[in-house]
């Protein structure tokens, strides 16, 4: 695992961007980004490696979601991130592609997980990609298949 896919500290780019500049604003002064469907803080958000296409994010109300870029299936991911990095190449500019496999693409949740009882507040990809294992403050630790959204395993870490 990589330290980017780690969420214990998420910083907000604003407060980064700040502290390049000396002038940290407070958190009530961060910006604040919704994340449809989740009715609470998303405390957690990472990206599959290798695969821009799919998303875990974690929140407060309980839920883990998995998205996928709206589009685009497992068979065709990586053709259009090929097709992407070549498009990058040939240009310049930082303009959406023409092809529809955009970073700013619309996503759609494939799966809501619901099985925490507790504030969700860490997540990851495991296995290839084929896992997300979630932390959360109802003491589990727990692992769940990212093409039918099912748990596989929990252990209880205590709380």
């Amino acid at each position: 695992m990589s330290s980017s896919s780690s969420c214990s500290t998420p910083v907000p780019y604003a407060a980064i961007q700040g502290t390049l500049t000396g002038a940290v604003p407070p958190a009530d002064q961060w910006p604040r980004v919704s994340v449809a469907g989740h009715t609470s803080t998303v405390g957690c958000a990472v990206f599959a490696p290798g695969d821009d296409t799919l998303l875990v994010t974690a929140s407060g109300d309980t839920t883990l979601r998995l998205w996928r870029l709206a589009g685009v299936d497992d068979a065709d991911a990586a053709a259009a991130d090929a097709a992407d990095a070549a498009d990058d190449a040939d240009d310049d500019d930082d303009d959406d592609d023409d092809d529809g496999h955009s970073s700013c693409g619309r996503w759609q949740c494939v799966h809501v997980i619901r099985d925490h009882q507790a504030e969700v507040n860490e997540c990851v990809f495991a296995r290839g990609n084929t896992l997300v294992l979630s932390t959360s403050m109802d003491g589990t630790v727990r692992a769940f298949d990212v093409q039918s959204g099912v748990q596989q395993a929990c252990i209880n870490v205590g709380r």
